[in-house]
């Protein structure tokens, strides 16, 4: 009986380390995928026991994780080749096009009927459309090339925000629109200063294209967080049906006619709000789309 009762004890103790060795184990593997995950490394998950069931689940742990590794460098490829082509080809259009549009300005000068003179002026406004399409795309590949490290300096984020808007009034009195600054107070914030001027032309611009109404612009303090809220907010137009979990993606456009929209503007806001540390959002409520971004702020 008390040998029994030996054995079974032993038995229990061995039971209990295997458990505590599997469960060590299985923390160990956490950590090492923590560790590739933070420092995006590529080493193996390697083992300290010697376990069959967890032996074969490391092997196919190791083997998706390659899997995953190679599929990653591909995509990196295959986004730098695509970069890559958008500048060749913005480079290799632009020239033949601005020589189209200086001979189409030449001809504009010499005498024609009104039917040949209103064509020309179809084809200077294509011309022009065309132009801004294919600077839109050099200017994602430039940005989404660009490797050297941001600096941030402190910066009146309300003057620069007010200074790009008054560069546009311009352009929304041509298009019977107002532009509102709702923001009292002057706010600084970490900024690159003309990554931040392009981030507001670009979402301006996009309000331009996309809005039926007036366009308000906002700067606000976050209470718990170090950060600054900048947004733009105006009514959806009615032939827009916006994906607002989409709107930050490349090529996207909010209406069914491209209307000369890449769909790159947005996608560019992103990408430099991410550069500069900051986060970038977008939502619908009661008609009215805001789409904004945060940047660190400071006193």
């Amino acid at each position: 009986m008390v040998l029994a009762f030996v054995i079974i004890l032993i038995i229990c103790i061995i039971l209990i380390i295997y458990i505590v060795c599997i469960e060590l184990q299985l923390n160990s593997i956490k950590k090492q995928l923590d560790r590739r995950r933070e420092n995006e490394a590529s080493n193996p998950v390697l083992l300290e026991i010697r376990d069959k069931g967890i032996e074969e689940m490391t092997v196919s742990l190791n083997k998706t994780l390659r899997r995953e590794a190679a599929l990653r460098v591909s995509q990196e490829i295959k986004e730098q080749e695509f970069k890559k082509l958008i500048t060749n080809i913005s480079h290799d259009i632009r020239t033949p096009l601005a020589v189209m549009k200086g001979y189409l300005q030449l001809m504009r000068k010499t005498e024609m009927d009104g039917a040949g003179r209103e064509y020309l002026e179809i084809c200077l406004n294509h011309t022009s459309a065309m132009e801004k399409i294919i600077k839109q795309f050099f200017e994602y590949s430039y940005w989404s090339g660009m490797e050297e490290k941001i600096t941030l300096k402190k910066v009146n984020i309300t003057n620069l925000v007010t200074e790009v808007m008054t560069d546009f009034i311009p352009e929304f009195e041509k298009n019977n629109m107002v532009m509102e600054l709702e923001s009292t107070g002057t706010y600084f914030g970490m900024a690159d200063k003309e990554l931040l001027m392009r981030i507001m032309q670009n979402l301006l611009k996009n309000s331009l294209r996309y809005s039926e109404g007036n366009v308000k612009v906002s700067i606000m303090s976050m209470r718990e967080k170090p950060f600054l809220e900048i947004s733009v907010k105006n009514p959806a137009g009615r032939d827009c049906n916006i994906d607002t979990s989409q709107v930050f993606n490349r090529f996207y456009v909010g209406k069914e006619e491209r209307n000369h929209s890449t769909g790159l503007g947005l996608s560019i806001v992103k990408m430099l709000v991410e550069r500069m540390g900051g986060e970038v959002y977008a939502h619908i409520e009661d008609g009215i789309f805001c789409i904004g971004f945060t940047i660190k702020r400071t006193d």
